[in-house]
């Protein structure tokens, strides 16, 4: 089937109108709507697309203050937490004691140094741990508001089609 003109597709009025899912009824192809449906066709495409743009432009804001709020236990009430475990362990706990108690800098850096990559790596793990359910379900909600705008568009197209057909 060829490109579609504009210009060749023609509108009709339903003989009823019900709201709810059966808007519409049967074509009253005697009444057919002249004026303005070319533009009201682009009109409704254009606003399907401002819906879905409107739609994961708020979905990703959403996402993005729960990933705040994942950033912000994290470092509040995880962090926290985690280093308490981890200075209980009595290897840790008595070398920071050494390092505090001869107050050398240089033991203090080399402290940080070798610990500091290892902590940061097991904060790390927990933030994705996290965040990872977040991202995945933030994918399918994205994927299915593209899916259902592309679903309305290809209705639209295939109304306008059958209604071409019908000519």
């Amino acid at each position: 089937m060829g490109e579609i003109a504009t210009a060749s597709i023609k509108w009709y009025q339903c003989t009823t109108w019900a709201e709810g899912d059966t808007h519409g009824g049967d074509i009253d192809t005697g009444s057919e709507i002249t004026s303005g449906a070319p533009e009201l066709s682009a009109e409704l495409g254009k606003r399907i697309s401002a819906i879905e743009d409107s739609n994961v432009t708020l979905l990703k804001r959403f996402f993005d203050q729960k990933r705040r709020e994942v950033d912000k236990f994290i470092e509040d009430e995880w962090v926290p937490e985690f280093a308490e475990q981890f200075f209980s362990d009595q290897a840790i706990l008595a070398a920071w004691d050494t390092i505090v108690k001869e107050d050398d800098k240089k033991q203090r850096l080399t402290f940080l140094v070798i610990t500091g990559p290892k902590l940061q790596k097991k904060i790390n793990k927990k933030r994705l741990e996290l965040i990872q359910p977040l991202d995945d379900l933030e994918r399918r909600i994205e994927k299915q508001i593209r899916y259902s705008a592309s679903e309305d568009r290809r209705r639209q197209i295939q109304y306008l089609c059958a209604e071409n057909h019908r000519r």
